[in-house]
């Protein structure tokens, strides 16, 4: 029985989980939405690729959180939408949110 409980209460812990070309993303539910955050669709435009056609993701190991907006690109704030959405600016920015 204490297994059984252990159980349930790790797999509330857990959020919708999905696997793409790179690896596995786990997201997070928002009511009766699964939400996925901060996914990269390309390598990021940094060093010897920046300036250059996107490149495919690096593939990463285990599972990565897809439960945070990744960053904006730099740019000068104009309405400040992204704000209180992102965690920062950064040339590393190729995500869908």
């Amino acid at each position: 029985m204490v297994d059984g409980l252990l159980a349930s209460a790790l797999m509330a812990v857990v959020g919708p989980q999905v696997r793409v070309e790179s690896g596995t993303l786990e997201g997070a539910l928002d009511g009766e939405l699964r939400t996925f955050k901060g996914v990269p669709f390309a390598a990021p435009p940094v060093g010897d690729l920046r300036w250059r056609e996107p490149q495919p993701p690096l593939p990463w190991t285990g599972v990565r959180s897809a439960t945070e907006f990744g960053s904006r690109p730099m740019q000068l704030p104009v309405f400040g939408d992204m704000v209180w959405r992102s965690p920062g600016m950064s040339e590393d920015c190729l995500y869908l949110n």
